[in-house]
């Protein structure tokens, strides 16, 4: 800050009243400082809670790819190949995708759906190879296809109750 020496009685009065306006506006600065900040720090906390969860958001996105793999594996034949490598693909991204397993029931019930599909995929393949009329095989494709359909149903009872934890329609 500059300093200034009055040279007579109006210059010492002009100055002090500068100094005083300085003064005040100096004094005012931090308080419009700090509440400036004050705001712009509570409508950041407001912004943050609006936010959707990417977690949630992510289980979302897994929940529909696994609606559409039951949908195509209930279909007669079953499309086993590439549904089969999809649902693996979101089994492991439950497993290793980092803080997933912290939405509960959510996370638990696609985990179980995935296991319960990757046994529909692993009778339908049992389905599709070539088989003989013996009775035993006979009776084991028998055994296969009641344990298809019953996985299925697995599946479908684990996406109903993600879908519900993830505030979601029913899926099948």
């Amino acid at each position: 800050m500059r300093t200034y020496v009055p040279t007579n009685a109006r210059s010492s009065q002009y100055f002090r009243a500068a100094q005083q306006r300085l003064d005040r506006r100096a004094a005012g600065r931090p308080r419009r400082a700090a509440g400036l900040l004050g705001i712009l720090l509570g409508l950041s906390v407001l912004a943050s809670g609006c936010l959707a969860d990417p977690q949630r958001q992510q289980l979302g996105r897994l929940l529909g790819e696994l609606q559409q793999d039951r949908e195509a594996l209930g279909q007669t034949p079953p499309h086993i190949t590439s549904t089969c490598d999809q649902v693996a693909d979101v089994k492991s991204r439950l497993a290793g995708e980092p803080g997933l397993g912290t939405i509960q029931p959510a996370w638990s019930e696609l985990r179980a759906s995935t296991d319960a599909l990757q046994a529909v995929c692993g009778q339908a393949i049992l389905l599709a190879a070539p088989a003989g009329d013996s009775a035993a095989t006979v009776t084991a494709r028998a055994r296969w296809q009641a344990g298809l359909a019953r996985e299925l149903d697995v599946a479908c009872q684990h996406l109903r109750r993600a879908a519900s934890s993830l505030d979601q329609g029913p899926p099948c």
